[in-house]
């Protein structure tokens, strides 16, 4: 029998399933790497919004979703998760940059982006790096309205709404935070 009694054990050996390093979990989860090591230590457990973000960026099915927050919550017995093993991915169809820093503070430069590739429909060269101390935001700008941009192929703008923090579309960034295992 392979059952798993602590959450924060659970969310390690999900993490290293999906091979993330805590900081790279921690960045997509939007939280600093020291809460996520406290949640694996199970010294601290996550709040309602950080588990429904770890659920996404863990590729958890939607159907464990609940179950993952009961349990985030101590509602329920972490017994009661699916096996932390490897999930069912689904492929990855973003065509979009990783983004090297946060966009988070951001939403001035995030507005004029999206209204800009809503718009006028051509990203140009926004996914260009940035210069010498500047974030690049085309991607974050990309994510902000890929769900309205069907030609670019993520299906229902999964990734817009998925709630995951950047390196979530090809090498990470994406629908339910998938890797693209040719990167």
């Amino acid at each position: 029998m392979d059952t798993v009694d602590s959450f924060g054990y659970w969310i390690r050996r999900r993490r290293k399933a999906l091979d993330m390093t805590q900081d790279e979990l921690a960045q997509r989860v939007g939280c600093a790497p020291v809460s996520l090591r406290k949640i694996e230590a199970d010294e601290r457990r996550p709040s309602l919004q950080m588990a429904q973000r770890l659920a996404t960026c863990l590729a958890l099915p939607l159907e464990d979703h609940a179950r993952f927050i009961a349990a985030a919550l101590r509602q329920q017995a972490t017994a009661r998760l699916p096996r932390p093993g490897l999930p069912h991915l689904r492929p990855v169809t973003g065509n979009l940059p990783t983004s090297l820093t946060s966009l988070i503070g951001r939403s001035a430069e995030m507005t004029l982006i999206a209204d800009r590739l809503q718009n006028e429909g051509a990203p140009g060269d926004i996914d260009r790096p940035g210069r010498c101390g500047q974030n690049p935001p085309g991607a974050g700008g990309g994510l902000a309205v890929a769900h309205r941009l069907p030609r670019w192929g993520l299906p229902g703008g999964a990734g817009a709404r998925a709630g995951c923090g950047p390196g979530a579309f090809s090498h990470g960034h994406g629908a339910g935070c998938t890797r693209d295992a040719r990167l």
